[in-house]
């Protein structure tokens, strides 16, 4: 967080939750790293506010300014403790505005009311650009808002494969990108600003 703060980032991805994450069984209420990291991250929380905790979005939203929520589910998220069955619809509504999936995750195909519940994010990788029309064309009846480039390593060619995305996509669509990269090689990436 402090590094978030520092460099002026949009957010953090918490790449693992578990059960207690989300309902609180610790003893701390409903979504304890969501309240700890909302109030490192000064969502216009004071302390008096805070000490009430966050226990859904619309109380997050009424405390924050710009920050905006954004759920990442993974390839390998089809299955939880074991051997129960994951779909999306298990998300709760009040967790995320926007869900971010990878563009061929099968949980797409066997969670379907999710398309009216969460704005869809599809994650690519940079060179997926050359399939973004078929995916455009295959997903027209579904209610996804744009694309989330996933950046796993730098490299000198990202600003044009950045636009080459941006120009094959309508207005409409958001684009985002995530890095997953060591702080130590964020200063590669202030270039790209």
């Amino acid at each position: 967080v402090r590094f978030v703060k520092l460099r002026d980032l949009s957010g953090i991805t918490l790449s693992w939750l578990d059960m207690d994450d989300i309902y609180g069984i610790c003893g701390k209420g409903f979504y304890p790293l969501l309240n700890t990291i909302a109030y490192d991250l000064n969502f216009n929380i004071n302390k008096q506010s805070f000490g009430q905790n966050i226990d859904s979005l619309s109380d997050l939203k009424e405390k924050s300014s710009k920050k905006v929520l954004f759920c990442s589910v993974s390839s390998n998220a089809e299955t939880y403790y074991g051997s129960r069955r994951f779909t999306l619809d298990k998300i709760k509504l009040d967790l995320c505005i926007y869900l971010l999936i990878d563009y061929n995750n099968s949980l797409l195909l066997t969670s379907k009311s999710i398309y009216s519940q969460f704005k869809i994010i599809l994650t690519i990788n940079l060179n997926d650009f050359l399939i973004i029309d078929q995916l455009i064309n295959n997903l027209k009846n579904k209610q996804f808002y744009g694309f989330n480039i996933n950046l796993k390593i730098f490299s000198n060619d990202i600003i044009e494969k950045v636009k080459i995305i941006r120009s094959k996509l309508p207005n409409k669509y958001l684009l985002t990108i995530s890095f997953q990269i060591q702080p130590n090689k964020y200063f590669n990436l202030i270039q790209l600003n």
